[in-house]
């Protein structure tokens, strides 16, 4: 009989080849799942299909049968594709369930070979030499032989065509010899001479020379069998002949000569040459004598390289992923190898080996032990060892998912964590991601709710306005997940809420003392200060103008609003302070005070009282009530601090006159001047500068030192004779006050220069006489002079 050959091609379209031997008796193809098999036969060649548990059983027309292990699942439903290639030519054997295991196929055609398919490493291109049983046919003959018996059979693989087979091959049989040689009546069963050898002399016709010749096929690779391994290495021969001889092996129809050493022969076959698969391997040594008998003997070595190995790790919790509750059972790993294989199965460090049973299949047990705990992926690696000495590792994995893990972020609630005023009565979201969870319950502040969970593990729940409380504290989240499992997880945090602004104050102390801004005041800037909850920003309005105040890190604010933004006079002057904490709330506050910086009218000089050589008084006219009057002198010149005048003041009552006499021994000496300054009730002043009379005349200089601390608003001239006075633009602005304006009286023995330009700007009536206004300088500068005093400009 001629070996079959195949090939098995798995789903990543690896393919391994092998063949099954001619020398008769039956042989096994170990598969897995979504395998495809393919075998050099034609359709003719197949007597049956049967299925056997969760193989298939082939019975070729010569009797053999090539079981397919592995090809059904449990349930018998074909997990493998089985395809028939021979010249050519390739057929799927589709196969339905007829009576009992039998099985009826029917042959698909597949695309002629050559042209490009999937299936091109299914095809065989040899033809097939299975002949019906006793008739020795190949090539042409086999396909004649076939033709008729096909015909006859009624459809393969059926009843009918099983009993036909058997009475179409006793037909032929019983026709007689078709010329071959009759059986050698001195051969013994096994078809070796029954002498120990044949010989001849070399055409001498002398048969009488003994050559003996012997094969040891049982210590082969040590063990008698070949596996893939010692098939790829090459594989090493020996046996026993006459001393002298030469010997001949022939496998796979190629001779090697062997080395013979005294009686003993060896020869190395090399590697790729002995073909893979699982069958019986014929070898033909042929021994030669220097007579030129020779002597034939067969042996057979059998091959085995190929094994098989799978591995499930779907028995692990039934899904092959373990969770929280299926951990104490442990876990179970089976598969399928070959029969009686050994298996070691590794897993988290474990080593554990079996062997498999008759049919092939193995299992092994971890114990919860064994198990690790947490979210994790953890590999396994089987590895067979079949009797040949054949490997073959398979690899899979088990998750396990004893945790259920969830979160909340309450970060996310109302964008930044913390819930105020306003977004309290809107009522709050609360989110999380809980993978795998069935079921997610949030508790808040002893308020629960069941959450929406999606199919990510995401989930989300609402708390109404009411359901949770106002002001400032951290409010409990508890959650709660469940999977389908029954593993629980839970998450802890706090929701921060936060719905007023716990702190908001203006300083207690009165604006500028006295709740009342005076000009000079004003002059300086108000500054208004204040506490704020940390953190908070403050937004300060007054008379129509917001700005932010300064904030410190605690809490503390001031904020300054400068002259210009300072009006004259308002009697209820508001200040408004908006404050927003950190979580958003806002709170207001607002206070009131007095602004009043007109200043009182300057004192208006009626007359002069003096003796020799002192002032001992003056009187005023057109003095408002509630104004005070203080009265200074200083030295002509000096830098010095002024000295008050003591004296006392009373109204005439016959003019309204306000006379002020000095006390006697305070009257003010010849070469002093005075300084008579109005005040009113909000500490707005205006000073005149009195001159008082020299001899020969008095230059007055108004940059002494002792003028700085006075709001000048006039100077007179009138009671001094000659009097001889110099001004520049810088001059007004720094004896005036806020206004920049300066009144001159005098008269016409009185001299006056501006050393600057001045512009006409108009004239001006006080008390009946004329004025002339100018302006002076670059910053709003206004000199009033009386148009009886000699004006002069100078140009320097």
């Amino acid at each position: 009989m001629s070996a079959i050959e195949f090939v098995v091609r798995g789903d990543a379209g690896d393919s391994v080849r092998g063949s099954i031997s001619g020398s008769g008796g039956d042989a096994s193809i170990l598969t897995a799942a979504g395998q495809n098999i393919s075998l050099n036969l034609r359709q003719g060649d197949v007597l049956s299909y049967v299925r056997s548990g969760q193989s298939l059983q082939v019975t070729l027309v010569d009797g053999r049968v090539i079981t397919i292990d592995g090809f059904f699942n449990a349930q018998g439903e074909a997990q493998s594709e089985l395809f028939v290639s021979s010249d050519g030519a390739l057929s799927r054997v589709d196969l339905a369930n007829g009576e009992g295991d039998l099985l009826y196929a029917q042959y698909v055609e597949a695309d002629s070979f050559g042209k490009w398919s999937p299936h091109d490493d299914l095809y065989f291109v040899r033809g097939s030499d299975v002949a019906i049983a006793g008739v020795e046919a190949t090539g042409a003959e086999a396909g004649m032989l076939f033709a008729p018996l096909m015909g006859g059979l009624g459809g393969l693989g059926s009843v009918a065509g099983i009993a036909g087979a058997g009475l179409i091959g006793s037909a032929l049989l019983a026709g007689g010899s078709d010329g071959a040689d009759e059986p050698d009546s001195d051969k013994e069963p096994d078809g070796s001479s029954g002498s120990g050898g044949s010989g001849n002399s070399g055409g001498s016709g002398d048969t009488s020379s003994e050559l003996d010749v012997s094969v040891d096929v049982e210590s082969v690779e040590t063990d008698g069998t070949v596996n893939g391994v010692e098939a790829s290495d090459g594989v090493g021969l020996t046996g026993s002949t006459q001393e002298g001889a030469t010997v001949v092996v022939t496998v796979h129809g190629v001779e090697y000569e062997a080395e013979v050493t005294g009686s003993e022969w060896t020869v190395d076959i090399p590697a790729g040459v002995i073909d893979g698969g699982e069958y019986d391997l014929d070898v033909e040594v042929t021994a030669t004598d220097g007579d030129g008998n020779t002597a034939t003997t067969q042996g057979v070595v059998p091959v085995d390289t190929i094994t098989g190995l799978t591995l499930d790790t779907s028995a692990a919790g039934g899904d092959g992923t373990v969770n929280q509750s299926e951990h104490s059972d442990g876990i179970v790993i089976d598969g399928v190898a070959e029969p009686n294989a050994s298996v070691e199965v590794t897993f988290a460090g474990t080593s554990q080996t079996v062997q498999a049973d008759a049919d092939g299949y193995w299992t092994v047990t971890y114990a919860s032990s064994d198990v690790p705990t947490g979210a994790l992926t953890v590999p396994v690696t089987a590895v067979s060892q079949d009797a040949a000495g054949n490997t073959a590792t398979a690899t899979g994995s088990v998750g396990i998912d004893t945790v259920l893990d969830v979160n909340v972020n309450v970060n996310a609630v109302a964008d930044d964590g913390t819930v105020n005023f306003v977004e309290h009565q809107d009522g709050v979201r609360l989110t999380g991601v809980s993978s795998g969870a069935d079921s997610v319950s949030v508790n808040l502040g002893g308020v629960e709710h069941e959450a929406t969970v999606a199919a990510d593990g995401s989930w989300f729940v609402d708390f109404a306005d009411g359901e949770f409380p106002y002001g400032e504290l951290n409010v409990p989240v508890v959650v709660t997940a469940t999977d389908a499992a029954g593993n629980v997880g839970s998450a802890q945090a706090t929701l921060e809420v936060d719905t007023f602004v716990n702190e908001l104050e203006l300083s207690s102390d009165l604006v500028e003392g006295d709740d009342v801004v005076n000009d000079q005041e004003a002059a300086d800037g108000i500054t208004l200060t204040g506490v704020v909850e940390p953190g908070s920003q403050v937004l300060v309005s007054f008379e129509g103008i917001t700005r932010p105040a300064d904030v410190d890190a605690d809490g503390s604010w001031t904020v300054t609003f400068v002259d210009s933004e300072i009006p004259a006079n308002v009697e209820e002057a508001e200040v408004v302070i908006e404050a927003t904490d950190p979580a958003g709330n806002t709170a207001s506050i607002s206070d009131t005070f007095h602004i009043d910086r007109e200043a009182p009218a300057t004192a208006n000089i009626e007359s002069v009282t003096t003796a020799d050589n002192v002032t001992r008084g003056f009187s005023m006219v057109d003095l408002d009530t509630g104004v005070g009057v203080d009265v200074t002198s200083y030295v002509e010149g000096s830098d010095q601090a002024t000295t008050d005048v003591v004296g006392g003041s009373y109204v005439n009552p016959l003019n309204g006159e306000l006379q002020h006499l000095f006390e006697t021994g305070s009257e003010v000496p010849d070469g002093s001047h005075l300084v008579v300054t109005t005040s009113d009730d909000a500490g707005n002043s205006s000073s005149t500068l009195l001159v008082l009379d020299e001899d020969g005349g008095s230059v007055v200089d108004v940059t002494a030192g002792a003028l700085g601390d006075f709001n000048l608003g006039a100077i007179d001239l009138e009671y001094a004779e000659d009097s001889d006075l110099t001004l520049t633009a810088s001059d007004i602005e720094s004896l005036t006050g806020s206004d920049n304006s300066l009144v001159i009286h005098g008269g016409i023995d009185d001299q006056v220069t501006l050393n600057g330009t001045a512009q006409m700007a108009g004239t001006k009536t006080i008390d009946g006489q004329e004025y002339n206004v100018f302006a002076v300088g670059d910053n709003g500068g206004e000199l009033v002079i009386s148009q009886d005093i000699d004006f002069q400009q100078s140009v320097v």
